[in-house]
């Protein structure tokens, strides 16, 4: 049974977790590398046709993705998001949606402030969603002029600046804390990014371009440089999800190849998994 990794995602304990093809999710401990079944996706969460963001505290975990409807409201998409926690009877699910005729192209949260922030769908703004309120309604937060619509997004809580790009060429970051937002491009030339993930405690973010297999890194200590090429294997040559753990391993799943690859901060692949475990 190959690795099948739709998504990635780190959390606070240090652990990885990711959903594979078949709807299940496992987890690698901070510092392993045998992934341990968890469970089935919930129902709340069957109907997702694609994930846009993920977010996790090791005791839950929160998605967005976009839903579709059934029967008569088959072409009706919507924008919902999932808190997963561990109840008395296993993984529990509370989903909620954003408006009818909302729709979104990626996510990224913020769980320091309870808040998400959404890629309009074919339009180049950014909106947040305030999560504690009972309605989630998004309110523009972004306009950005100098690139086509987001198709990746995450999420700088400490500085308060949100990357994007348009998975075609283009790399931004969004300084929200001024007014108005800064928005900065730091790359314009890359070769079809397919994931960013953000490593919080050492200031640095990661993409993934799928059209030469490579991982990068931009250093963010305080502004933000242009992207360095870091690694480029063989092994991963269509690199889908991305996520970073506690000890600076950078996760990177290919899907058509089905592994896992533990990248190290100097670009060595340290960890490669193949084969899942059965559940």
């Amino acid at each position: 049974d190959r690795v099948k990794p739709v998504v990635l995602a780190t959390r606070t304990d240090g652990g990885v977790s990711f959903l594979d093809r078949s709807q299940r999710i496992f987890e690698i401990e901070s510092g392993g590398t045998v992934p341990r079944f968890i469970a089935c996706l919930p129902d709340e969460l069957a109907a997702v046709d694609d994930v846009i963001g993920v977010a996790g505290t090791g005791e839950v975990a929160w998605v967005a993705g976009t839903m579709r409807g059934y029967g008569k409201k088959a072409d009706e998409i919507r924008v919902g998001v999932t808190r997963l926690g561990v109840g008395d009877r296993g993984i529990e699910a509370l989903a909620r949606s954003l408006p009818k005729g909302f729709e979104s192209s990626a996510a990224a949260f913020d769980l320091d402030r309870s808040r998400l922030f959404v890629a309009r769908l074919g339009e180049a703004f950014v909106d947040v969603v305030d999560l504690t309120r009972k309605e989630l309604v998004p309110e523009p937060v972004l306009e950005i002029e100098s690139s086509d619509p987001l198709r990746l997004l995450a999420y700088d809580p400490d500085r308060d600046r949100l990357f994007g790009s348009d998975g075609k060429a283009n790399l931004i970051v969004a300084e929200l804390a001024t007014t108005p937002a800064t928005v900065t491009m730091l790359a314009s030339d890359l070769d079809l990014p397919s994931a960013v993930a953000y490593d919080r405690q050492r200031r640095r973010l990661y993409l993934t371009t799928a059209g030469d297999g490579a991982l990068w890194k931009v250093e963010c200590e305080s502004t933000c440089g242009a992207p360095q090429r870091l690694a480029a294997s063989r092994e991963v040559t269509h690199p889908r999800a991305l996520a970073v753990d506690a000890t600076g391993v950078v996760w990177v799943g290919d899907l058509e190849a089905g592994i896992l690859a533990g990248i190290s901060p100097e670009g060595e692949v340290v960890r490669r998994i193949e084969q899942l475990p059965e559940g």
